[in-house]
């Protein structure tokens, strides 16, 4: 349906932003912050980019990164990010090609060092934002059984989940690629390029089988995650189960045995995100391929609060939990900031 003005749902309605006129908004004198968020006021930044698989936001706000698929028939693995804090006019796009077989099926980031990792199905690389350099710094390998998400532990460590177990890495005791035009490999013996479908040139091509895991964490109960997200108050990993095992949703204690800590039921999709906020120690969002959003207590196994975003016609892909000057928000992918 065409847009026209005599179809908009509030007078200041236009085709970026939408108004609702029964929603009370804070006063941008006492919660500026709030009030920018809420009322969506932003400036919006245009740039093509490849087609887009994965992308993460670092704790501080300092790198926005993405892992994209490009090349012939959308095979070739691509890492863009830009660095919002350098405060330029115009957001510069930086690139790297990741010498992985595949797109990175997941990524994530460590403000602390300065290093996106991004994970095919057999190796884990890490670039760094500081140096704007193409090259890897790290390569982990995931001993082709640990194929799940990504995490950054306490103490240094990311963790790779598979079936029932994680495998451990502690980051400052790994060694690197290196310096110059000829860096090092890492790993013993050779890594097989035979099953990429990537249509590459040999010097693409990086032969490093990685640096092998520390330690092997267990996850309860051979709990098979395909979401997890350190709870940093409690020191537990709350995971989300993989869709062909259920939509299961726990704590795991990693420094227990990777024990079941919590059970949260009513979930009746895949999770596919978890927020937390550092204000409230107790409580995480999940979005799900249900289409609901909801809030949860640690503490108890049912959510104190439920929001039907997408009417179960959609999934909600991603939701975030903050506190914006201090008012406890909740903004999901497909639907308007909603402040509790």
């Amino acid at each position: 349906m065409p847009w026209t003005k005599a179809q908009r749902p509030h007078p200041n309605s236009t085709r970026l932003s939408r108004f609702r006129a029964d929603v009370q908004f804070p006063s941008p004198s006492t919660h500026p912050h709030a009030a920018n968020v809420l009322q969506a006021r932003c400036e919006v930044y245009d740039e093509a980019i490849c087609s887009p698989f994965r992308l993460a936001l670092s704790a501080d706000g300092a790198c926005l990164a993405l892992t994209a698929k490009a090349g012939y028939k959308e095979r070739d693995p691509v890492l863009t990010y830009w660095l919002p804090e350098e405060g330029t006019e115009n957001q510069e796009q930086s690139h790297a090609d990741v010498p992985l077989i595949e797109p990175g099926w997941h990524l994530v980031l460590d403000e602390a060092r300065k290093l996106m990792f991004v994970a095919d199905r057999d190796r884990v690389k890490s670039f760094t934002w500081d140096q704007k350099s193409s090259r890897p710094v790290h390569t982990l390998n995931s001993m082709k059984t640990h194929r799940g998400p990504l995490a950054l532990l306490p103490n240094g460590r990311i963790i790779r989940a598979g079936e029932g177990s994680a495998l451990c890495w502690t980051l400052d005791d790994l060694p690197t690629h290196g310096p110059g035009p000829k860096f090092k490999r890492i790993g013993a013996g050779k890594y097989s390029w035979e099953n990429c479908w990537r249509d590459r040139e040999d010097e693409e091509e990086e032969y490093s089988t990685g640096s092998q895991p520390g330690t092997t964490l267990p996850l309860g109960g051979g709990f098979n995650p395909r979401i997890i997200y350190p709870h940093k108050p409690t020191g537990h990993l709350l995971a989300g189960e993989s869709p062909d095992a259920g939509y299961g949703c726990v704590a795991l204690d990693l420094e227990h045995g990777g024990a079941v800590a919590s059970r949260y039921l009513g979930h009746s999709g895949t999770i596919t995100e978890l927020s937390t906020s550092p204000e409230d120690a107790n409580i995480f969002l999940t979005a799900a391929g249900d289409g609901y959003v909801r809030l949860y207590d640690r503490r108890r196994p049912l959510p104190g609060l439920t929001f039907d975003v997408e009417k179960r016609e959609a999934p909600v892909m991603t939701a975030a939990f903050v506190h914006i000057d201090g008012l406890p928000s909740k903004q999901s992918s497909d639907s308007y900031p909603r402040a509790f």
